[in-house]
């Protein structure tokens, strides 16, 4: 039954109830060219407002091509004058001509704009692998347009519900069900997944303004029934309910929690939003199962058993972020008000889920700052704050001491160790089993420790930068100057670049150096540098070596940051502050960098074990690292058939439907993914191509707007080229790339989340407007 636009939405009028077809007008070019005036004629008598002109042809809307977006609609024309009727069905007619021969039979769909519009949207009965389990809704309820979704050009465009079919019920939303059962009606006059365009007015009535097909992937065999779908869920579903319900009572502060893939750890953005069972579980081990808290601990932080911070959700890695808060608290904190602390925390970030991946900043004061007044005034938090700001200066004075063992100076100490110890023969690429077993526990010791420590201080660093900023000592400027009056590694990188090219450093040097980083650090797929090509490292482009301009601040902000340093009762003057704030910065990227040395150590070593077994990097990637140990004298048999499960659990999970936070555990059924507020970076406005890399290595980047899915180290090379612009997937505030774009002045937006990110993907071209906080595609 599905046939052209125009024509499937007249079959639809007489078929369904609960939705409403916008009046409409239908004709083919060969109509146009005899009959034009009769058409503008009985246009003007059937419309009195507004209208839109919309392509209607055999090309799109068909099971193997949608062709969304391949030819133009005309929106808010006025049905009454002959001239804009022309003109707009001429342009619709120019479009078809780019792209199809004969155009005497292909229609054009005029249909009246309707007004007063509450929610405007698509929703999809299924996807493209040919599973009709979720109705997945992408609307705007902000902007009162039509056109948003589909064009994505408004921060409002990139709201998405899911809803698993058999749970209709969990839906609480009457708007939605109401869409919900509308929908059905549709869905019951074909027997294809689709794809329907439709908005609800303010008075509730709901208009249908196109249906058609998704189009299938070819020579699709569907692995999954939906026996196994249902099993899979409900499983999720009671694995979620069981981390919801309070653990150890008397440790943990927090009615309840909430779990995130982009806090804290930020796993989304290290290993990805479907990391490889290799990936996670080397994460989980290095990380997230004790270091990250032992780290904290030292510093003066909260401290409690249950160390685990990640969990697993049909494949997804989840940070508690419950667990995150609390090991954030003063460990002598009154129990009270860190009760209230946690408690008004998660609530906020309920009502503002944007706030997701930067909770270190947006919700109560987790270190010393200027604003911790004003922070705990936004929490909601109105009780004294001294005693908070107190034990907050407290952690950020001991940690000054170079003796103490949460200091700057006596962690890096322990990454020179790590260091020396990357030289000793048991780091060699051979696998053996007690050599990874022995660089994972150097790894865990010498380098994540030291470096959780020192990425805290990097957080305490920016946190006083912005708090300086907000009270208006600091101007954005002096922000963006300081940021790039120092070195980190990537100024190290490209300098280097510089000496390798002028033949001052040989390339094995280089690579001695540099042939650890990969693109995807815990990706045993992506390559590291040492197998980039030779072309992409010695870079034309790179021409000169990188000096920074010395960061000046005037007197009077000086004395303005001295008086508060002095009433704090800091024994800091200004210069020993900005050199804290340096050193933590550098400090932070540096250890990094180092401790990234033995996790490509352990790729390489497994890399050789799968080659020795005669077994592909995308099927070894499926074992976790215990199994990989565990199995790694079991015949070969053994080793696939582990694989092989292991494969077809994660081929599943792909198709399991979880949001980006997780609030309750009915989201194992219906949730909504999160409209995230990208992390700008400079005041630029740039217009330019995109270019995606998927840890992938491409041979020229210059004059592109890069877009990437995390912000990985291991993309440093990147900065080589002259690239106009980074959009990143996932990232924070004070992410890696977001401390390469100040120090480099590369405008850029960290962090856009998964909406906002795939949109732009599939443009051809944007602007990015970092100063007005705006992405568009063009």
């Amino acid at each position: 039954m599905l046939e052209t636009k125009g024509n499937t939405l007249k079959t639809l009028e007489n078929k369904i109830e609960l939705f409403l077809t916008p009046k409409s007008v239908i004709f083919n070019i060969s109509e146009w060219i005899d009959h034009k005036q009769n058409i503008i004629n009985t246009i003007k008598t059937k419309f009195k407002k507004k209208i839109i002109f919309r392509s209607s042809t055999t090309f799109e809307d068909t099971n193997k091509q949608s062709a969304a977006g391949a030819f133009d609609s005309v929106l808010n024309i006025n049905a009454k004058n002959d001239q804009e009727i022309t003109k707009s069905i001429n342009k619709v007619i120019k479009s078809y001509k780019k792209k199809i021969k004969k155009i005497s039979e292909q229609q054009i769909l005029v249909q009246e704009m309707i007004q007063n519009i509450k929610m405007s949207g698509v929703i999809f009965t299924g996807n493209n692998l040919g599973y009709e389990n979720y109705y997945t809704i992408n609307y705007d309820d902000v902007t009162g347009r039509t056109d948003t979704v589909t064009s994505g050009n408004t921060a409002y465009s990139n709201k998405t519900l899911y809803i698993y079919k058999d749970k209709k019920n969990f839906l609480r939303s009457p708007r939605f069900k109401e869409l919900i059962s509308a929908t059905k009606e549709v869905e019951n006059c074909f027997n294809t997944p689709l794809d329907i365009e439709f908005c609800m007015t303010k008075k509730n009535q709901l208009y249908l303004f196109q249906v058609r097909p998704i189009v299938l992937k070819k020579n699709l065999s569907k692995r999954f029934t939906k026996k196994d779908i249902n099993k899979k869920l409900e499983l999720e579903y009671y694995k979620i309910k069981k981390f919801f319900k309070k653990k150890n009572v008397p440790v943990l502060n927090g009615k309840t929690t909430m779990f995130s893939q982009m806090s804290d750890w930020n796993p989304a953005e290290m290993i990805g939003q479907f990391p490889s069972k290799l990936s996670y579980s080397l994460y989980s081990k290095l990380i997230t199962d004790r270091c990250w808290l032992i780290a904290r601990k030292k510093m003066g932080y909260k401290f409690f058993k249950d160390s685990s911070l990640m969990k697993s959700f049909a494949g997804r890695p989840y940070i508690d972020i419950r667990k995150s808060l609390n090991s954030l608290l003063p460990k002598d904190l009154n129990k009270n008000i860190s009760q209230e602390l946690i408690d008004k925390s998660i609530l906020k970030l309920k009502v503002h889920p944007s706030s997701h991946d930067k909770i270190e900043f947006d919700l109560f004061p987790t270190c010393f700052s200027f604003q911790i007044k004003k922070k705990l005034k936004n929490l909601g938090y109105k009780k004294n704050h001294h005693d908070i700001e107190n034990k907050l200066l407290k952690i950020f004075l001991i940690n000054l001491k170079n003796k103490n063992h949460g200091s700057i100076k006596y962690n890096l100490k322990k990454i020179e160790i790590l260091n020396k110890k990357q030289k000793e023969k048991n780091y060699d690429k051979k696998f053996n089993v007690l050599s990874i077993k022995g660089i994972i526990k150097d790894l865990k010791k010498y380098g994540i420790i030291p470096f959780s420590i020192l990425a805290r201080h990097g957080f305490v660093a920016k946190d006083i930068l912005i708090s300086l900023k907000e009270i208006k000592i600091l101007s954005e400027i002096d922000v963006e100057n300081f940021l790039r009056s120092f070195s980190t590694v990537t100024t190290d990188f490209l300098n280097d670049q510089v000496l390798l090219k002028n033949k001052q450093l040989s390339y094995k040097g280089f690579l001695n150096k540099y042939g650890h980083l990969r693109a995807g650090t815990y990706d045993i797929k992506s390559n590291n540098y040492s197998k980039m090509s030779k072309k992409i490292l010695i870079n034309d482009d790179v021409t000169h070596i990188i000096k920074h301009a010395k960061f000046n601040l005037s007197n009077n902000k000086k004395k303005k940051i001295q008086k508060l340093l002095n009433k704090k009762m800091i024994n800091l003057n200004v210069a020993q502050l900005f050199e804290y704030i340096e050193a933590s910065i550098k400090s932070r990227e540096y250890a990094k960098f180092i401790f990234t040395k033995s996790i490509n150590i352990i790729l390489e070593k497994i890399t050789n074990f799968a080659k020795y077994q005669k077994v592909k990097t995308k099927e070894i990637e499926n074992l976790t690292i215990d199994q990989l140990m565990n199995l790694s004298n079991s015949p070969k048999t053994i080793i696939k058939d582990k694989i092989e499960k292991n494969t077809k659990e994660s081929e599943l999970n792909k198709i399991i439907k979880l949001p980006e936070i997780i609030v309750e555990d009915k989201n194992a059924y219906v949730g909504a993914s999160v409209v995230s507020i990208p992390n700008f970076v400079t005041e630029k406005n740039i217009t330019g191509k995109i270019l995606f890399l998927d840890n992938k290595i491409e041979n020229n980047l210059d004059n592109k707007i890069i877009l990437l899915e995390n912000a990985d180290p291991g993309f440093d090379f990147i900065f080589s080229f002259k690239i106009n612009g980074l959009i990143t997937k996932y990232g924070g505030a004070n992410s890696h790339m977001t401390i390469r774009c100040n120090e480099l002045n590369i405008p850029a937006a960290i962090g856009c989340g998964e909406a906002i990110f795939e949109k732009i993907k599939r443009s051809k071209k944007i602007n990015l407007n970092c100063k007005n906080l705006l992405i568009k595609e063009l």
